[in-house]
């Protein structure tokens, strides 16, 4: 995933990425590249961490290059929410982070999915209520002359 996000972003066509793919932290190395045994009580699984993609897509660019991120967290509580946030944007390489908790998706298991949008680290938390209202969100971050943000008036 790297090396293609990579290929594509060096060409400069693209003027922001939204990574809410999760890529995985750990690969599994292979130390027995013959056959598994398939009589063997246990196995050994060896786990290495992966390289972090987000913080590496700016320097993918040679334009500048807006990059929203995603956080996943089981059951956090707000510090811990703000301490996960705060490290997406410590990092250096997102201009915004969009935050879900699995415990709180899974309580509105048939309402709307629930999703905290963070301009900044220490900026004030956006709650959303669904997808359309994400997509919002994210539209009035990558086009806010269209939101009506823009200096020159035009639509």
């Amino acid at each position: 995933l790297s090396a293609r996000l990579q290929r594509r972003l060096a060409t400069g066509d693209f003027d922001a990425v939204i990574m809410s793919a999760a890529v995985s932290d750990y690969r599994a190395v292979l130390s027995n590249p013959g056959k598994i045994p398939s009589d063997a009580d246990q196995l050994a699984l060896q786990l290495v961490r992966n390289l972090k993609i987000l913080p590496q897509l700016k320097s993918f660019s040679p334009h500048p290059l807006l990059v929203v991120g995603f956080k996943l967290t089981v059951g956090a509580d707000d510090a811990a929410r703000q301490s996960a946030v705060a490290r997406q944007f410590a990092s250096g390489g997102v201009d915004a982070v969009v935050y879900n908790d699995l415990e709180k998706i899974r309580a509105v298991a048939n309402e709307l999915h629930p999703f905290v949008f963070f301009r900044a680290a220490s900026a004030q938390p956006e709650f959303l209520n669904g997808a359309v209202a994400l997509a919002q969100t994210l539209d009035s971050l990558l086009c806010p002359q269209a939101a009506g943000g823009g200096a020159g008036g035009n639509p």
